[in-house]
């Protein structure tokens, strides 16, 4: 049986979680293959790896097509693949047309909730035409840099995770760069961006991680307080 290690993003995610998912988001993409669109009252958008959805969203997907969903508060990952449509619920996914198959992963509520923290940008935080507050900016007031004993079970988890997951699953990689993210880590967070860039230069999600990422650090010449006291 796996070690979880409930470091101090056990309590705390518990509280900003239902901050970030209180405005009524129920699940977040974490990849798309094939055309997968979100029907809106008067016409459809593509989906795109890390959306938020809303309870009574609507996904449309094509043959051949597959999208893997993250419910963070029941902690179900789902894999859908073929034809058919989908309505989004408040813990998992309902089908309203179409026979379209899935396959479903039960993750710890830490893991999951730490992957809901992945921050928001313009795009990922527009779920049918709502836009959600985004995070706020980082100030003087950053903490300093976490504990090492943080960071080592942070890391931890992460590749307790990586070892569990199929290999074209980055769930382990949201997870991680989440946490290294709500660590104020940013020049770990940096490194690791670099290199999951040279494993998986032309994989989707990890190519999304990067220009998400890339519009909240802190720009390189200007560290916030915790990067430069290391």
């Amino acid at each position: 049986m796996k070690k979880w290690h409930l470091w101090a993003v056990l309590g705390s995610s518990m509280v900003v979680c239902g901050m970030a998912w209180g405005q009524a988001s129920s699940a977040m993409v974490l990849s798309v293959q094939g055309e997968v669109l979100l029907e809106l009252a008067n016409k459809t958008q593509p989906v795109e790896p890390l959306i938020r959805l809303l309870e009574g969203d609507r996904l449309r997907l094509a043959p051949g097509a597959q999208v893997r969903l993250l419910y963070a508060r029941s902690g179900l990952q789902e894999d859908w693949q073929e034809a058919g449509v989908l309505r989004i619920e408040e813990s998992e996914s309902s089908i309203v047309r179409g026979k379209p198959q899935r396959q479903t992963r039960q993750l710890p509520l830490l893991i999951t909730q730490q992957m809901a923290r992945t921050p928001r940008t313009d795009s990922t935080a527009r779920i049918g035409g709502v836009r959600l507050r985004n995070l706020p900016e980082l100030t003087a007031t950053t903490p300093k840099p976490p504990a090492p004993e943080k960071m080592a079970e942070l890391e931890g988890n992460y590749q307790s995770l990586r070892h569990s997951s199929p290999p074209d699953d980055r769930s382990p990689e949201v997870y991680w760069l989440a946490g290294l993210w709500d660590l104020k880590a940013h020049e770990r967070l940096r490194s690791e961006l670099e290199r999951l860039k040279g494993l998986h230069p032309q994989d989707p999600v990890i190519v999304r991680l990067q220009t998400l990422y890339a519009g909240v650090l802190p720009a390189t010449g200007t560290p916030a307080p915790g990067d430069a006291a290391k």
